[in-house]
């Protein structure tokens, strides 16, 4: 069940958690994207305000999530806290009513060895139109630049590497982005309680090499020469 203004969300889950969303800011506008082979690269500007709007984060769990709405369903993936996550199950799958399928699943932290992931399925019901994904600017931009120019605010700018066993289960530049972005929003919320400055991670750049691996292995450890 979804409850909306133009920032915030209302999202309930289950019987145990409902999300209290509030929209997120950590794109940049025009983000570098750079596809890259042995061969060529190419590079392209991606306006990221369709993918930005999808963007939502719960400060008292220290939830990040993607909320989509298609075709009168509600798609959400992300992060609900730092042991569940959620995610659509496969495509095609919808309860009684017509709802996209989600499914709820516990990682285990990494180090305590391979994630493990005990699943468990729930349905959004939802009356049709209840949730409205608004189309206008939330004035993120302007306010992040306003932070930035009194001072106020750390911004540390990220370009990310990912190498073609990192990005298999992206079809899409768009999935990898909105991939990219719902991890950078997890990690900005790590830092809300910082002060003096604040610090605010923001993803301006994403490589996607399509060929040799970022990070070649070698007996174990990783070839820190080919990386460069």
């Amino acid at each position: 069940q979804e409850r909306s203004t133009e920032t915030k969300l209302v999202l309930r889950l289950n019987d145990k958690f409902t999300l209290n969303l509030e929209r997120s800011s950590v794109l940049a506008d025009k983000l570098l994207f750079v596809t890259t082979s042995d061969e060529v690269s190419h590079l392209e500007e991606v306006d990221t305000s369709a993918i930005q709007k999808t963007l939502y984060h719960d400060t008292h769990y220290q939830s990040s999530v993607r909320v989509q709405q298609r075709d009168n369903a509600v798609k959400v993936e992300g992060i609900i806290n730092d042991k569940l996550r959620i995610k659509p199950v496969p495509e095609g799958e919808r309860s009684t009513e017509g709802q996209i399928l989600h499914k709820i699943y516990e990682v285990n932290d990494i180090n305590e060895g391979a994630p493990i992931m005990e699943e468990s399925r729930s349905s959004y019901r939802s009356a049709k139109g209840d949730l409205s994904i608004i189309q206008g600017d939330n004035g993120t931009s302007s306010r992040r630049l306003e932070e930035r120019r009194s001072g106020d605010v750390f911004e540390v700018e990220l370009h990310i590497i990912s190498d073609r066993k990192h990005q298999t289960n992206f079809d899409r530049n768009e999935d990898l982005i909105g991939y990219m972005a719902v991890f950078m929003n997890a990690a900005n919320l790590r830092y809300l309680d910082m002060r003096s400055p604040k610090v605010r991670f923001l993803l301006v750049g994403i490589t996607r090499r399509k060929e040799r691996p970022f990070a070649p292995n070698n007996q174990g450890t990783t070839d820190t020469g080919e990386t460069l």
